[in-house]
């Protein structure tokens, strides 16, 4: 290796740093920006080693080091394709079994599921930090309909019936209106009501959005709080093996708006540190 090389590999070392100072630590595993510190540096290294060779053998160390990072992504792209290519055939079986096949194959998969209500409820829960970790609503093995911003409509395509939220005059009757529907066809709802969220180092939950509890007080339906575990990310983006875990708590009657919200606040924060405290227990 001449001096050439070891020149560009420590121009390479020095920017990707700053990269990952610059991006705060704060390194998203999703299909839009997963990992963009981790992706650039690789793409670099790998129009590099055309040229130079000898960098083939950094390329290599690259993937023992990202391993899990680049499972992870083959996984979801791979399964992604198989949807699409499913075409217009709306599998929700078909989505229930890739998602927790994802996840059983790249985390500890942990959740309580036989908690779940037999009458359907509206699941509220907190936001997820990492949009890779969307797909663990689709693993509940229940017929679930999931709340999501008219921006992603095109998952409408994918699986059946999503509710979409639209402009906030008129939105919460028409919100309403459609989870009564829903719910009366035998379906369950799924919410994000955190609003604003800490960083992922923090662990912190951010304020909750109201409406669900109005709604389900309105319409006499329970409310059932659901806990999403957060990827966790060592130093460089790397993802190690951990447990992922997701916890359904007890159903509720709403009749205090502003306690029942305060008390779902405060589980959904005691259960978060208890993931972050288990995150690597029992893993091997």
């Amino acid at each position: 290796m001449g001096l050439f090389d070891l020149t560009i590999i420590i121009s390479i070392v020095i920017i990707s740093y700053i990269m990952y100072i610059i991006m705060d630590l704060r390194l998203v595993a999703s299909l839009y920006s997963w990992s963009l510190y981790v992706w650039s540096l690789f793409i670099i290294l790998v129009i590099i080693s055309l040229f130079r060779p000898t960098f083939r053998y950094i390329i290599y160390i690259f993937l023992i080091f990202y391993y899990n990072n680049v499972k992870l992504l083959i996984d979801v792209s791979t399964n992604i394709y198989k949807i699409y290519k499913n075409g217009k055939q709306k599998d929700n079986f078909l989505i229930r079994n890739m998602c927790t096949n994802i996840l059983n194959d790249n985390f500890r998969f942990i959740h309580n599921f036989n908690n779940i209500p037999k009458i359907p409820t509206i699941f509220v829960c907190n936001y997820i930090h990492d949009r890779i970790e969307n797909i663990a609503l689709f693993t509940f093995p229940i017929n679930i309909c999931p709340i999501f911003a008219s921006a992603l409509t095109s998952l409408n395509n994918i699986a059946t019936p999503i509710i979409f939220r639209e402009d906030k005059d008129s939105n919460y009757n028409k919100i309403k209106n459609k989870i009564s529907t829903v719910h009366n066809k035998g379906f369950h709802i799924f919410s994000y009501i955190e609003t604003a969220y800490s960083s992922i180092d923090k662990n912190g939950i951010g304020k909750l959005r109201s409406g669900m509890f109005s709604i389900a007080k309105e319409l006499g339906i329970t409310i059932t709080p659901v806990v999403i575990d957060r990827i966790h990310y060592s130093n460089f983006s790397i993802i190690n093996k951990q447990n992922f875990q997701i916890y359904i708590g007890e159903s509720i009657h709403v009749t205090d708006i502003k306690n029942d919200m305060y008390n779902t606040k405060k589980l959904f924060r005691t259960k978060i540190n208890e993931f972050l405290c288990q995150k690597y227990n029992n893993v091997f």
